[in-house]
């Protein structure tokens, strides 16, 4: 089986900077495998790709873009992409999904997150800018 998504994610300011993309798996047998796919683009057409998460698993023990789990299905599979911050994005997200006659594939939660940064990334930037500048008040006094 094999599901095509594509939406996007508006922000009032440019802040969304990356993607967290991850799925539980599960399943036995041969053939089994997930495939989960997603480009991010700057603009609608899907030309300018600002980011690429691929994850998924073959026979539930074969990451293709992480460091192996725990060997034993179900387990959580996760790529981070991260990409100068943006007010909107497009994603094409592309999931298939194989099974033979006698065996079972199942992704139990598929999660989707964008990286946003918190409030208080803001207020420490901005503290450190007020040290800098009284620093520099105070050299040239």
């Amino acid at each position: 089986m094999d599901v095509g998504l594509t939406y996007s994610v508006t922000a009032a300011s440019p802040v969304i900077g990356g993607l967290n993309n991850s799925v539980n798996l599960g399943g036995f047998g041969s053939p089994a495998a997930v495939l989960i796919k997603e480009r991010v683009s700057a603009d609608a057409g899907l030309t300018q790709q600002v980011g690429y998460s691929q994850v998924g698993a073959a026979n539930g023990y074969l990451d293709y873009s992480d460091p192996p789990g725990d060997g034993v299905p179900p387990q959580l599979i996760s790529d981070v992409v991260s990409w100068t911050p943006l007010a909107k994005v497009w994603v094409d997200k592309d999931m298939m999904f194989v099974a033979g006659k006698d065996s079972l594939v199942a992704a139990t939660i598929i999660y989707q997150g964008f990286t946003v940064p918190e409030p208080s990334t803001y207020a420490m930037l901005a503290g450190l800018g007020l040290v800098g500048f009284a620093l520099y008040r105070r050299m040239k006094a």
